[in-house]
């Protein structure tokens, strides 16, 4: 079972409440890669095909949405991250995947590929790449089990 299966599997028997999108499409998957000019890694084109975008115990993770390239708002991936790049916030080889709560953002470093197509989740803070980086995980599947996890952890 991949990283995503395991947290979704952790979400589904927590018995806490959750709001997922509606998992996208290949022919949307393939619309949004084309429109950021960038291939999705694997573990997180798997997320947006189970769940498009979740909102869980406070945690908003960014995807696809029912309005589809036509979206105005957070939690669309195209979105957030179009404005970032407007704004000098990240690169054009970065995705914005989820805001902490308290200023800084996730991003996926699609500059940093390893061998299976994963990039590394980056902490940027609110001003953006100038600001400087951390890394917070090895690919989105880590990512996003290690924030579900800390959550149910804190409940």
């Amino acid at each position: 079972m991949s990283a995503v299966d395991t947290t979704i599997q952790l979400i589904l028997d927590s018995g806490e409440s959750y709001r997922p999108g509606s998992g996208a499409t290949d022919d949307m998957l393939f619309a949004f890669e084309g429109r950021l000019g960038v291939k999705f890694p694997p573990s997180y084109r798997h997320f947006l095909a189970r769940m498009g975008t979740l909102s869980f115990m406070g945690h908003q993770f960014y995807g696809i949405t029912k309005s589809g390239l036509n979206a105005q708002s957070i939690p669309c991936v195209l979105w957030a991250t179009e404005r970032s790049r407007e704004k000098g916030h990240i690169t054009d080889s970065m995705l914005r995947i989820k805001m902490s709560g308290h200023g800084p953002f996730y991003v996926i470093d699609l500059s940093q590929t390893d061998a299976e197509g994963e990039g590394p989740v980056l902490e940027l803070p609110v001003q953006g790449i100038s600001g400087g980086s951390e890394k917070i995980a090895d690919d989105f599947g880590s990512f996003f089990l290690d924030e579900i996890t800390s959550a149910l952890a804190d409940r």
